[in-house]
């Protein structure tokens, strides 16, 4: 942009945090970048790096309110959970037994479950592992707490052993919910931050035979071909056009493999089975999840080549 006297002022009031005038150098914006994806560990008063080559950790961000989903067959029960989250400002959606909560997770994504364990035609414990299953395919992980009346020793051990990350016993209190959605939500967060990188270029370098060059080149044009296949499938979903979305949905989870992209490889490949099968809702359910993984891959991997320039430099 040119340069006005006022410009800095207005755009940092805006919170805009750098702004170059024209022109500028490739250099000069590579590294503007760099320096911006450092994070300050207020706690620790020291700084970290959000991404290097290697491996880039998931970064969590805390949603003000939550779209969550009750699983409870008892009206009263329901009425008095929506009361107490409701006034927080988060959003419920009602299942009345466990069937009907994994058809509804097939469709949408939640924050949170809260899963009562006795309930007709499918109970709390068959749900949760029917739920965990599907997320081995699509590689999410929704915190889900365990609720049940007449607490038994032993319950808590068997809601954790059919997957769920919690459990409370009825009735549950407002602070003690809160206490416990928060705390789960932490657990989540730290655990998907020690060991699941966004991207790693580490094993496609490996068999380029470390040859930097090379791999400088497929990067170079892995950004276009990956959004490449993305519109491609946005634009078939759009139309209805569900046979047409294999193609581009199994060529998207191939060239993410190469970067392990782990989380868009998982979306990528139920989009592709649930297009084979015909499964138009369930698929158009799982876009928007699939459009921010591999938004934020795509973020993690230009990183990933400025560290790879900057070695190569050195």
């Amino acid at each position: 942009m040119s340069q006005k006297a006022s410009d800095r002022e207005r755009l940092f009031n805006l919170g805009v945090d750098k702004y170059f005038t024209k022109p500028f150098s490739q250099s000069d914006l590579l590294d503007c970048i760099q320096n911006n994806l450092v994070c300050e560990d207020k706690l620790a008063g020291n700084k970290k790096k959000l991404y290097n080559m290697a491996s880039v950790p998931i970064t969590f961000n805390v949603p003000s309110m939550y779209k969550i989903l009750l699983v409870e067959d008892n009206l009263v029960n329901q009425e008095v959970a929506i009361s107490m989250l409701a006034k927080k400002g988060h959003t419920v959606v009602i299942a009345n037994n466990g069937e009907e909560a994994v058809a509804l997770y097939r469709k949408d994504a939640y924050d949170f479950i809260l899963m009562d364990v006795q309930m007709p035609v499918m109970n709390g414990y068959e749900a949760t592992e029917n739920i965990r299953e599907i997320e081995k395919n699509n590689g999410q992980h929704t915190p889900i707490i365990g609720l049940a009346a007449n607490a038994m020793k032993g319950d808590r051990e068997k809601c954790i052993e059919a997957g769920m990350d919690d459990y409370l016993s009825k009735p549950v209190g407002m602070n003690e919910l809160f206490t416990v959605l928060e705390t789960v939500q932490k657990a989540v967060a730290d655990k998907s931050a020690e060991g699941k990188p966004l991207v790693n270029l580490t094993t496609l370098l490996e068999n380029l035979e470390g040859d930097t060059d090379s791999l400088e080149s497929i990067l170079e044009k892995y950004e276009a071909r990956a959004m490449q296949q993305m519109k491609e499938i946005e634009m078939y979903v759009d139309n209805g056009d569900v046979t047409h979305i294999v193609m581009p949905a199994h060529t998207l989870k191939g060239q993410c493999m190469h970067v392990e992209m782990h989380t868009v490889v998982a979306l990528a490949g139920q989009v592709e089975a649930l297009a084979k099968e015909n499964k138009f809702q369930e698929l158009k359910a799982l876009m928007p999840s699939l459009q921010s993984e591999l938004t934020l891959g795509l973020q993690a991997l230009v990183v990933a080549r400025m560290e790879l320039l900057k070695e190569k430099v050195a």
